[in-house]
């Protein structure tokens, strides 16, 4: 490959071939290595047995099923390593059966995608806005004040700019219960949970859980009710598609304006070079957290990236905009119609869940919400602005936050309190090392979608489909932290 060229398309093609790709990474039918992480015997009842083994009245039924997923996962990519730096694989964590799904929920949610994609990139292109919101947050927070810094170098690139964009973006919803006809919630609906704008990750296993699922529904669909109907199975193409935007990301390098490649310094508005190689495009699978930025070495690397001519997926408004606090910002009225015209805003605002700011001086609902929440800690979580899960405050920790009796108000203000989206449970089995649970769940649904901005006509898309479920009781819902699995829908 020469150095003076950006990633061949030839290559990012194949990647994307691989990437998509349906046949077995390696096929045995016999799992030796799996013996160690569970018996045929391992299924725990969570909860009153006789209730909720109706789902499953044949033990020897769910037996079988779990071999054959555990078979068919190894047999086609859905593995995960057992530990850091181990060679050895095990099944990803997954459900044994596909979970019901309201099918004009999950339409909606589908529709609304291409809104909340052009959203993000209003907002993104709107320096100003992210900088007035997030400020405070900054002086309380390092992490975002770092991001600012960057932001603020960014803005000063002028036509040095790198202005070609790539969102790869995952909005996740939860289904709020019906509460009665006079309620708020008359009939039950979809409500946002967070929009991801970095690291949108699991599309691919995403991928192949939905392939697993619709193996075993045509296997065993004649053998329990429970497991469904193929039909009823919507199409998740989430790996093929996110391969396909980088690949229009590169095209969309490659036909730019020229740029000096003899200069291989690196800097503002120069091409990023690594190794003798000229990047189009990065991905950022890391960042999102300050565990992934320890030091000054780990900052000055994101500078030069952002800083350079590489599209950057995402770049660090797109990142900015996909925070907790613009998302709460986003639930004051007049805010979205800022953006959009006054028909989308509506149509988006049917997903807001309640939340809340925590600046001082407190807003009259922010302090209305914070004493609902110190004395109904169970209807609320306290959130700060992080990905990755496990950094969420709940019931008393939360409490005492409020309280400020563990920070201080400022340190509160960093965070947004927000309103838990109340969930009507349904009985799965859930798999993990083997061993198999059933029991009462939630679930969340996360909708992919692929925004191109900034050199042609926006190119955009629906990729494909994320769900997560978990027992009943679970706050967190993070898969490779130990919290949820990997399911996907039956439409209903």
């Amino acid at each position: 490959m020469s150095a003076s060229k950006p990633l061949s398309l030839q290559l990012a093609s194949t990647l994307a071939a691989i990437t998509a790709g349906a046949t077995s990474y390696f096929i045995y039918r016999k799992i030796s290595n799996l013996k160690s992480t569970g018996s045929e015997e391992s299924i725990e009842y969570v909860g009153d047995k006789k209730t909720i083994s109706q789902l499953f009245k044949d033990e020897e039924l769910l037996k079988a099923i779990r071999q054959e997923a555990m078979d068919y996962a190894m047999c086609n990519g859905l593995v995960m390593r057992q530990n850091t730096g181990s060679s050895s694989f095990i099944h990803a964590p997954c459900t044994l059966i596909p979970a019901p799904l309201p099918k004009q929920a999950f339409e909606g949610a589908l529709n609304a995608s291409s809104l909340f994609s052009k959203l993000i990139d209003k907002i993104a292109r709107h320096p100003t806005y992210l900088e007035t919101i997030l400020t405070e947050v900054g002086e309380n927070d390092a992490y975002t004040k770092k991001l600012l810094e960057i932001l603020a170098l960014d803005r000063k690139m002028g036509e040095k700019k790198q202005n070609v964009t790539l969102g790869l973006f995952r909005s996740d919803y939860m289904l709020q219960e019906a509460e009665g006809k006079d309620s708020k919630f008359p009939v039950s609906r979809f409500l946002q949970v967070e929009n991801n704008t970095i690291a949108a990750s699991f599309g691919c296993l995403s991928t192949r859980v939905a392939e697993m699922h619709r193996f075993l529904v045509d296997r065993f669909s004649s053998q329990s009710k429970p497991i469904g109907s193929i039909t009823s199975l919507p199409p998740n193409n989430a790996a093929k598609n996110l391969a396909e935007a980088m690949f229009q990301a590169v095209k969309a390098y490659k036909t730019g304006e020229k740029v000096d490649t003899k200069d291989t310094a690196g800097g503002s508005g120069k091409p990023l070079m690594v190794g003798g190689l000229h990047i189009a495009l990065v991905y950022f699978r890391a960042g999102y957290t300050p565990r992934d930025l320890p030091s000054e070495v780990e900052w000055d690397g994101y500078k030069r990236i952002e800083l350079s001519r590489a599209i950057k997926c995402p770049c660090i408004s797109y990142h900015l905009a996909g925070t907790k606090k613009i998302q709460q910002n986003l639930c004051i009225p007049g805010e979205v119609e800022k953006f959009l015209p006054l028909e989308d805003a509506k149509s988006l605002r049917m997903f807001f869940a309640d939340q809340y700011g925590l600046q001082m001086p407190l807003e009259t609902d922010s302090a209305a919400a914070i004493d609902d929440a110190i004395e109904h800690p169970e209807k609320y979580v306290l959130k700060p602005q992080r990905e990755g899960g496990g950094n969420n405050l709940w019931l008393d920790d939360m409490k005492q936050a409020l309280e400020l009796k563990t920070m201080t108000a400022d340190q509160r203000s960093a965070y947004i309190l927000m309103r838990r989206i109340v969930q009507k449970p349904f009985v799965t089995a859930l798999m993990r090392n083997g061993k198999v649970q059933v029991g009462e769940c939630e679930k969340e649904v996360g909708i992919y979608a692929s925004f191109l901005a900034g050199y042609t006509e926006p190119y955009q898309k629906v990729i494909g489909h994320l769900m997560r479920t978990k027992l009943v009781g679970v706050n967190e819902g993070g898969v490779a932290s130990g919290y949820a699995v990997l399911d996907s829908p039956t439409l209903v």
